[in-house]
């Protein structure tokens, strides 16, 4: 095989696409039984429980395991004999005793990992959302195809036996016609803090390699790990951590449209916390979708238990705190990945869907790999992407914004499905909460057109709008502008 060495992943966007060029389509052919070789990038979080997957998956051996945190590697490392631990992911993407490339880093780092690794001949799992911005889903789907590689996003949804069985007879049309939708995503979440001087990261951490694509700037949250998620710079909001299953959902509802909604209105805030998050921890999004009106609620602010006031209890819709309510003529599905119901008008139960987590979806990439045809699976990278952009779509809406009282939104809000219900409801949540909504005002964003073929922005506010599409990125780490 050709080899990419670490000097090569550095240079410029020109010289990496045309060595590129030079790689075989296939970093080698796979026999039906013969062993696949997994690296692991980043397993501080949801990264252990991949780890553990593949790990238990027939005919497949760990060989390379990589992780910016010296002491996370360490822990990981040293209960395997012979696996390759690196901090330097561009080190394991090197080595030709690598067949697979299983990433869980943070957000800001899949797209161009993605693309990295198909140019060096590897097929990818890649955790969701796929990208950070939209122009980079397009280039992932873009070297996927022209490195003829398999890539498949973490939405285990698409492999949950209860989703599966809802689709099919939705489609079939056993509850009739979609009439409306709504995805909710509700989380137990606490404040990230607020430090007064930036945070230094830590010795045993590869900051450099942790920054990656994104930019260098200081960070006043208490900690470096996982509250990367509500920080634009590295994350995407609760909508675009969670929200992409969701979304993937009503996309899965109306038959998987491979464009994007072309309006979006979002207002939301982030409240009560007072702390260094960019993100919102209450937004609310509308658009219409395959013909069908749509709202994706998110709530990051639990309230106390009312048995247990030590405990937290997330925010909930109908009895939904993560999932979808899919309104049909024929009833109402309420759930989403291990099961649900379809109630009628009344709330009474007409068929109950139990499920499996989507505990196959592993195995559905690594027959997808042993076959080489990346039209079996599940959650291919290119419909991935599409879910993952109607998120980075709601955020950017909001991030267009600007703030409101609650009678000025009231006013200014274009009628939409029971979009005075959702204001009225989150209102008094929020004044339950201690907030103070004169004070501590909601975030609102006009729509703006967006062109799914040309993906971009169109109308009055569309140069502010584009320059969300896509970001700069730092020296040396570029997402390539021809992969």
């Amino acid at each position: 095989m050709q080899r990419i060495t670490r000097r090569r992943f550095i240079q410029s966007t020109a010289a990496s696409a045309a060595a590129a060029s030079l790689l075989p389509t296939y970093a080698r052919v796979l026999g039906a039984n013969e062993e696949l070789r997994v690296a692991l990038i980043g397993f501080n979080s949801r990264g252990r429980h991949l780890l553990g997957q593949f790990e238990n998956a027939a005919g497949v051996r760990i060989a390379a395991l990589c992780d910016v945190d010296e002491r996370v590697l360490a822990n990981e490392a040293g209960k395997r004999d012979g696996v390759f631990a690196t901090t330097d992911l561009r080190e394991v993407l090197d080595r030709d005793d690598v067949d697979i490339v299983v990433s869980a880093t943070p957000n800001h780092w899949h797209a161009l990992l993605t693309i990295w690794a198909c140019q060096a001949g590897k097929d990818v799992y890649i955790e969701k959302p796929v990208s950070h911005n939209l122009w980079e889903g397009v280039q992932m789907t873009a070297a996927a195809r022209k490195y003829n590689r398999v890539v498949q996003s973490g939405m285990q949804n698409r492999s949950d036996t209860a989703c599966i069985e809802f689709f099919t007879d939705l489609h079939n049309g056993v509850y009739g016609s979609v009439q409306r939708m709504r995805a909710m995503c509700c989380k137990t979440r606490s404040s990230i803090g607020r430090r007064d001087t930036p945070l230094t990261p830590p010795d045993h951490v590869n900051y450099d390699m942790w920054l990656g694509p994104a930019a260098d700037e200081p960070i006043f949250r208490n900690h470096l790990h996982y509250d990367w998620h509500w920080m634009w710079n590295t994350g995407n909001s609760d909508i675009g951590n969670q929200g992409p299953h969701e979304l993937d959902l009503l996309r899965w509802a109306v038959g998987d449209p491979m464009t994007y909604p072309t309006n979006v209105q979002c207002y939301g805030g982030r409240f009560k916390w007072n702390d260094a998050g960019d993100t919102p921890n209450v937004q609310v999004a509308m658009f219409d979708y395959g013909g069908v009106p749509c709202m994706h609620e998110t709530c990051d602010i639990p309230y106390p238990h009312p048995d247990n006031p030590d405990r937290s209890v997330a925010y909930s819709k109908d009895g939904v705190t993560v999932g979808v309510m899919i309104t049909c003529e024929e009833g109402e599905f309420r759930g989403g990945r291990g099961g649900g119901v379809v109630v009628d008008p009344d709330g009474n139960v007409i068929k109950r869907y139990r499920g499996g987590s989507g505990d196959r979806h592993v195995a559905n990439f690594l027959d997808a790999v042993r076959a080489r045809d990346a039209s079996i699976l599940t959650s291919e990278v290119a419909g991935a992407v599409v879910s993952a952009g109607m998120a980075h779509l709601c955020n950017n809406a909001y991030r267009l914004g600007a703030t409101l009282s609650p009678d000025l939104l009231a006013d200014l809000m274009e009628d939409h499905w029971t979009h005075a219900e959702a204001r009225e409801r989150y209102g008094a949540y929020l004044a339950d909460r201690g907030v103070d909504l004169t004070e501590s005002q909601w975030t609102m964003g006009l729509k703006v057109p967006f062109d799914s073929e040309a993906m971009r922005y169109t109308g009055p506010l569309a140069n502010a709008a584009n320059a969300l599409v896509r970001r700069t990125y730092r020296e040396g780490f570029e997402v390539p502008e021809t992969v």
